[in-house]
């Protein structure tokens, strides 16, 4: 995914890509689709238990899910 989009807008990617439902992920990660809603939104920040989970759920990792620009200094 492109690392200038929003971390909201890559997890909803993760997910519609896979074919699930935010309360799919929610069952996962241990929390509700709510939840899983407003971290794709930004109206909430999963805490990082569950940025691991998130990205152990979608086979990537924090960095790439979280936090894609940092450590790319000199990349083009």
């Amino acid at each position: 995914f492109p690392v200038t989009i929003l971390y909201g807008e890559r997890l909803r990617l993760h997910r519609v890509n896979r074919g699930l439902s935010q309360p799919d992920v929610g069952e996962a990660i241990y929390v509700t689709g709510q939840a899983v809603g407003a971290f794709e939104r930004g109206k909430a920040t999963p805490v990082d238990d569950l940025k691991w989970l998130l990205a152990d759920y979608y086979g990537t990792t924090v960095q790439e899910l979280f936090f894609p620009l940092q450590g790319r200094e000199g990349e083009n």
